[in-house]
């Protein structure tokens, strides 16, 4: 799933931005939650308990300036790729250990 025109119909509006803050992004729980098809509190509650798992890598080389973040749950992950100033540039979901709605 790629950032372009709107969300279909019965789908969550993906990010188009994620917030850097001191050199770090700080992402909307709600959009994200969304993503991973659970509300805002079961979303919250997964990250504080350590079930959702974050990662944040920084581009290198051709990448440089580039920041992929994924999130895990024990049934997905969700995966933002953005530029420097946060812009998302591409989304990608999957199934762990199944089907992937890249885009």
């Amino acid at each position: 799933m790629t950032q372009s025109g709107p969300a279909a119909p019965g789908q969550p509006r993906p990010p188009s931005k994620v917030v850097i803050e001191n050199g770090a992004p700080v992402v909307d729980a709600a959009e994200i939650a969304a993503l991973l098809g659970l509300d805002v509190a079961a979303f919250r509650k997964a990250v504080q308990s350590g079930e959702i798992s974050t990662r944040l890598e920084r581009g290198e080389d051709a990448d440089a300036g580039k920041m992929r973040l994924t999130f895990l749950t024990p049934e997905r992950r969700l995966r933002l790729t953005c530029d420097g100033e946060g812009n998302v540039l591409s989304i990608s979901r999957a199934q762990r250990g199944g089907s992937t709605t890249d885009g």
